[in-house]
């Protein structure tokens, strides 16, 4: 058959199909169903998304395609910029000075000056100010004047040992007039206390030391007598570690010149601290050697040994074992009581046995509870003793004293503060077994802080104090008394304070030391200008 005649017959067929299956779709488009049919063999099948896959090392890139990803062009940031922090959190002002003024009752004025500075590498602070009192009963006003300078140093490096050191230093100066009035004379005294020490804590290629010296002054001329106390003193404490324990010596001299008459005190000793877990163990030890104002020379060994241990995140108990002599003199017995005779002699505490023990509830910044006792076996314990003329003598005696104390404070708010105290004391001396005068059976106190506003806040407070003796016999005491007090003080502005002051609201006739009663109501008001 002819080419061209097979040719116009396949054309023919395939119009003829092609029309026939056009016909068909037109009448309907369903589709066309195919047989099912299962695939088989042997080979498997490698797709990485259908099989569990173990990380591996990412390729590191070239440098070409780094190049491509590491533009030199600066990119603008498409994400939103952050918010400044507003300008007024921790905005409150330090102010490098100021000046506080005050008028009371019974012509009672006072004032007072400080500023605080910095030079290259010292921190300067010094003030001063006067307090005087009119007659709160017959020769009681006083007058006083005060000054202070005081400075901290922070070596440079360049200097060897002392390089990175601090070092404090501190002048103090107080001079005081008033009478005697619980003598029937009513002597007038001068007393003029002066101070000067120098305090350096630093640390040399790991060993950590701390050392300091100074000189103090105390002259009190009376009507009835006059004593001095020169005292030149110095310590020094090296520390360092050896296999996990903090290992040091210390040496302590204490030199005293009281009228015609010369007490020291020398200490030599090691110290220890060492921690294991949750304890702490603080140890010293060491010899100590003194003399008194009847020249009588003593010795003794001395140990201090205390034991903290945190028991948990709420509670803390902290004990402690101690023996030896304590330090002693008239400018210390001073400042416990400036209405001491004339005529002082100064021994020293032995303490034969002392136990301490403290328990410390924390549960969180907002409250805190501590609850302790302390007792003290010692002989030549110093006490107060009032006479029949009216002088208050110190005598020193065998005895023991056993103080239970209660301590709290609780922030109820961001605005209210209380705290609270309670000490209990029970002391007996052995040579009549009397008790141990002015030693306070008793003595609660409470107080509780309002912060009204930002710029308002008062404060009330309330002593209570239990009958105390003042002689060896028990036949004389002092009365118990309340001492109701409040203040109050009020923000004008950044700069300037108002506040208010009132004691003994209830007007008690309290009695601290026989023949001297305290002054009853009073009411003051003053400024407070910083700058």
């Amino acid at each position: 058959m002819p080419k061209s005649k097979i040719l116009y017959l396949v054309i023919i067929c395939f119009l003829s199909i092609s029309s026939h299956l056009q016909a068909q779709q037109q009448e309907t488009a369903q589709p066309i169903e195919l047989p099912n049919f299962v695939i088989e063999g042997v080979e498997q099948m490698n797709v990485r998304g259908g099989i569990k896959q173990f990380p591996g090392k990412t390729g590191k890139l070239s440098q070409s395609e780094l190049d491509s990803l590491n533009s030199l062009d600066k990119q603008q940031s498409l994400l939103l910029p952050i918010d400044q922090l507003p300008n007024d959190i921790f905005s409150k002002t330090m102010h490098a000075g100021f000046i506080k003024g005050e008028f009371g009752r019974f012509t009672s004025p006072s004032a007072e000056i400080g500023y605080a500075m910095d030079i290259k590498n010292y921190r300067l602070f010094a003030n001063a100010g006067f307090d005087y009192s009119g007659d709160f009963v017959e020769n009681a006003g006083y007058n006083s004047f005060f000054a202070n300078i005081s400075s901290d140093y922070v070596a440079p490096s360049k200097f060897w040992i002392f390089g990175g050191s601090k070092t404090r230093t501190s002048l103090k100066f107080n001079n005081s007039n008033y009478k005697l009035y619980g003598i029937e004379t009513a002597p007038s005294r001068n007393a003029f206390d002066f101070g000067l020490k120098v305090d350096v804590d630093g640390k040399y290629d790991g060993v950590k030391f701390k050392t300091g010296t100074g000189f103090n002054s105390l002259q009190l001329h009376s009507d009835n007598g006059n004593v001095f106390d020169n005292n030149i003193f110095g310590y020094l404490e090296v520390r360092n570690y050896w296999k996990g324990l903090l290992l040091g010596i210390a040496a302590d001299v204490d030199i005293h010149t009281v009228g015609n008459n010369a007490t020291n005190l020398f200490q030599l000793g090691g110290l220890g601290t060492y921690k294991f877990g949750n304890y702490t163990l603080d140890a010293k030890g060491g010899f100590q050697f003194a003399s008194n104002t009847m020249d009588i020379s003593r010795g003794a060994f001395q140990m201090d040994a205390n034991l903290e241990y945190r028991i948990n995140r709420l509670f803390t108990l902290k004990s402690g074992l101690g023996t030896g002599l304590g330090k002693n003199s008239v400018r210390q017995l001073y400042n416990l009581n400036p209405y001491l005779a004339s005529n002082l002699g100064i021994d020293f505490q032995h303490n034969i046995a002392l136990i301490k023990s403290n328990l410390y509830y924390h549960p969180n910044e907002n409250t805190n509870i501590a609850f302790g006792f302390n007792y003290r076996l010692a002989s030549r314990l110093p006490v107060f003793v009032s006479d029949t003329a009216g002088n208050i003598n110190t005598d020193y005696l065998k005895g023991n004293i056993l103080r239970v104390t209660f301590e709290m404070f609780r922030q109820l708010a961001d605005k209210d503060n209380i705290t609270g105290s309670l000490i209990f004391n029970y002391g007996t001396l052995d040579e009549n077994g009397s008790a141990v005068p002015y030693l306070i059976p008793l003595k609660a106190t409470a107080k509780y802080q309002r912060m009204w506003a930002e710029n308002f806040s008062t404060q009330i407070g309330l002593t209570f104090v239990s009958p105390v003796f003042t002689g060896m016999d028990e036949t004389s005491e002092l009365d118990s008394y309340i001492d109701l007090n409040f203040s109050s003080d009020y923000s004008v502005s950044d700069k300037l304070k108002v506040f208010v002051r009132m004691e003994n609201l209830i007007n008690s006739d309290i009695m601290i030391w026989e023949g001297y009663r305290e002054r009853g109501l009073f009411a003051s008001i003053g400024i407070l200008w910083q700058f």
